[in-house]
């Protein structure tokens, strides 16, 4: 799952606690891809819970897309 934030309607943050409800989706990672500033606040609800986190200007294009490509590539 590549997941933002950031939505309308529902945020990120309340999609992961809607996900955290059913077991049988634990096998699959989520990556989290925002413009968001996170806070250590923000940081702590999303640990335990995705499995990459990349925020606004911490980290290059490149490297997201190899971390995506390598998590695809281990669910194929």
């Amino acid at each position: 799952i590549l997941l933002d934030l950031m939505m309308p309607e529902m945020d990120g943050f309340e999609f992961v606690e809607e996900y955290r409800k059913n077991p049988d989706w634990m096998g699959i990672p989520i990556v989290v891809l925002t413009a968001k500033i996170l806070t250590e606040d923000d940081r702590r609800r999303l640990e335990g819970w995705v499995h990459s986190l990349y925020s606004k200007g911490e980290h290059n294009i490149e490297g997201v897309v190899s971390e995506i490509t390598q998590q695809i590539g281990r669910k194929v």
